[in-house]
């Protein structure tokens, strides 16, 4: 093989290589880092879709183990889970400065990874709210992934840490006692 073409093979395999470690780490990113939305929302006639607060959540795997605790906040409805050692990262979130901003990213990285060892795993919810305790109540999470192989594109909307987020909705009718589920939004 002359110099020439060596160079060139050279050449190409080392931009191959660097091609394939740029999308191998975004799809790591993305697989390693899950946020989950749960929208828990009221099925009464008077506030249908209304965001039912103070609830609290135990999403468990098909074998009845409890995977993680969240709540919903009382202030927009949001379900927030709380990671056993860092909480749900709300106090660095209000933290209005530099340092604050540094905590966050530091906790919701450690939070994002966390969610994403059990979230593919969750079949199911407990949910306590107000004078209704509801237990084994099927969940299906549906997952859908950033566009990972974008991560590196220096655009506003496009690119940036990829991610995979789980979602599903909840409807509750507190009198009488009950609950539906789905996984993706109606």
């Amino acid at each position: 093989m002359s110099g020439r073409k060596m160079r060139w093979a050279v050449c190409t395999g080392s931009v191959a290589l660097v091609c394939t470690a740029v999308l191998a780490f975004g799809y790591w990113r993305a697989v390693s880092r899950v946020h989950i939305h749960i929208g828990l929302v009221s099925a009464e006639s008077s506030t249908k879709g209304a965001p039912v607060f103070n609830a609290e959540l135990v999403v468990r795997d098909s074998a009845g183990n409890e995977l993680a605790r969240g709540r919903s906040d009382d202030r927009f409805g949001i379900v927030r889970f709380a990671h056993p050692q860092f909480g749900s990262c709300e106090s660095e979130e209000n933290a209005a400065s530099a340092e604050g901003r540094a905590k966050w990213d530091d906790c919701i990285s450690k939070k994002f990874r966390w969610q994403a060892a059990w979230a593919p795993r969750v079949s199911q919810v407990d949910i306590g709210l107000e004078g209704c305790r509801l237990f084994g109540i099927p969940l299906k999470l549906t997952g859908r992934r950033d566009d990972w192989w974008l991560w590196w594109v220096p655009l506003p909307h496009i690119g940036g840490d990829p991610l995979t987020e789980f979602s599903a909705r909840i409807s509750v009718l507190a009198s009488p006692c009950q609950a539906r589920s789905s996984g993706i939004y109606d």
